[in-house]
């Protein structure tokens, strides 16, 4: 039973920081201040501050087109969208902002 925990506690140790590891910030800035301080999109919960908007998420979807299109129609059109490496350029916007 001791060799069981120990496993399980060795297991913890080396694979949480590969879970974390994922996790990302996305960041959606906003023409104007969105309606509310908070909205979901898909799986995502957005809090906003002013015009800035936040998520901490598992990159795969937040980095989309679609997460962003998303965020335009909940909270107004998006002036900046993407994580502090990779971030939407002018036509990728102006995609985003088509709802």
């Amino acid at each position: 039973m001791i060799y069981r925990y120990a496993l399980l506690a060795g297991a913890l140790v080396l694979f949480a920081p590969l879970a974390h590891a994922g996790v990302r910030s996305y960041t959606a800035t906003l023409a104007a201040p969105p309606p509310t301080s908070s909205f979901v999109t898909q799986n995502l919960v957005w809090h906003c501050d002013g015009t800035t908007c936040v998520t901490t998420t598992n990159p795969n979807y937040a980095k989309s087109l679609d997460a962003c299109r998303e965020i335009a129609t909940r909270a107004g059109t998006v002036t900046s969208y993407g994580a502090p490496d990779h971030t939407l350029g002018a036509e990728e916007l102006a995609r985003c902002n088509k709802h």
